[in-house]
């Protein structure tokens, strides 16, 4: 009702429109999984479009960006710079670079896991050494392991394209390079040797109202591939990577210097806003810091090396939230989890516990419209090998989130 005298109130100012999609341009072997599925849980799994460069979709996917709905929040993939055809201003990208050497050890160690028909695609033998992996002609490794990082950012098809006009030629070398750095002046990026000052960059890029987690995993022990004359071949191969690299480093620590301001509102898409009243899948759920990658069997596992965070904007009419867990057994003391809601802690009831899954039902709250952050904090964490002695995970699981309700 409208007092006497009164003009009718004021009309609320329509949400601002939503940000470009983020990009993260993915240099094969140039940053570690866990960075991946924080990007992946930040902005939920349902809304990241993995890019690959063999899609024949690719070029309709990135023309129909601007008519996409509803449109991707995230776009992800190792898709060369030249693949956009002026269309870069329409994404906010950001790409992680790490040392040429570290980066072509890292793709020979990751090669030799393949199965032998992916190797011979690639043209290479299941007991391939690290010469046979640097002078490999195919087209999908050819281009990674000779300056790739050039290569990929550099715009120009003809420097993608092994046996193609130009590929190795050396009068386009300098070009190459040239090109390379022009598009690191105009973009975001990292640097995989300072993982949290690269994502404090990340973060201002996208403007993302949290912190990012990324927990790193240990490199395994390097084998033939560290051997000098083999470092010494990749140095030869390498040698604009290398020189874009130095040239990264200076530009990377003047940035961290001085960051650009952090705009909390920029990207809505990085936290979960859900609807009332319905049970949401994980997929769905934005806004995640803390957890593996989503799985097959309906849930991401907390992450033992991190904090397990969720942020979100409830919906008005909630003053519930309801948890369905997947334990790492079926005797998992589910009563003794630790729930904290922006920094106090979150009573909660145990509604169902049957095998391994369990559902939380937490104490009636006045959620306000600022986002919130949930923490989630099991009481211990089981080895896999423990359970599993000759299995090759490492991880440490507890508690995996499949579904979250927020309810009356």
């Amino acid at each position: 009702m409208v007092a006497d005298g009164a003009g009718p109130p004021p009309l609320a100012p329509p949400p601002p429109p939503a940000p470009p999609p983020v990009l993260f341009l993915h240099i094969p072997a140039a940053v570690d999984a866990s960075l991946v599925a924080a990007i992946g849980a930040a902005y939920g799994e349902a809304g990241c479009v993995r890019l690959a460069r063999a899609d024949p979709r690719l070029a309709a996917t990135i023309a129909g960006l601007d008519e996409a709905d509803p449109p991707p929040a995230c776009l992800l993939g190792p898709v060369p710079l030249h693949a956009w055809d002026g269309r870069l201003d329409r994404v906010r990208p950001f790409a992680m670079l790490r040392h040429p050497i570290a980066r072509v050890q890292a793709l020979f160690r990751g090669l030799r896991a393949d199965p032998p028909e992916r190797l011979a695609h690639l043209g290479l033998t299941p007991d391939f050494s690290i010469a046979d992996f640097i002078g490999a002609r195919s087209r999908a490794l050819a281009e990674h392991v000779g300056d790739g990082m050039c290569r990929l950012l550099c715009g120009d098809p003809a420097m993608t394209t092994p046996g193609g006009p130009g590929f190795d030629d050396p009068a386009a070398r300098p070009a190459l390079l040239d090109g390379a750095l022009r598009t690191l002046r105009r973009m975001a990026f990292g640097l995989a040797e300072d993982l949290p000052g690269s994502l404090v960059l990340l973060q201002r890029a996208w403007g993302i109202p949290y912190a990012l987690a990324a927990a790193p995993s240990p490199e395994p022990a390097g084998g033939e591939e560290c051997d000098p004359h083999a470092v010494a071949r990749i140095v030869e191969r390498n040698m604009l990577d290398i020189a874009l690299y130095e040239a990264a480093r200076a530009l990377f620590r003047a940035r961290l210097a001085a960051p650009p301001p952090l705009d909390f509102h920029a990207d809505p898409r990085a936290v979960f806003t859900p609807p009332a009243g319905r049970w949401i899948d994980l997929p769905a759920i934005a806004g995640r810091q803390g957890f593996h990658p989503f799985e097959a069997h309906g849930a991401a596992w907390l992450d033992a090396r991190s904090t397990a965070r969720l942020h979100f904007r409830a919906p008005p009419q909630a003053r519930r939230l309801s948890l369905h867990l997947l334990c790492v057994g079926p005797a998992y003391p589910v009563a003794r989890i630790g729930l904290w809601l922006d920094g106090r802690a979150l009573a909660f009831a145990v509604t169902q516990q049957e095998g391994r899954r369990a559902t939380l039902k937490s104490e009636e709250v006045v959620f306000g419209a600022a986002p919130h952050e949930l923490v989630i904090a099991p009481p211990y964490a089981v080895p896999v090998r423990a359970l599993i002695p000759d299995s090759p995970d490492s991880r440490q699981l507890s508690l995996g989130l499949a579904k979250v309700l927020f309810g009356a």
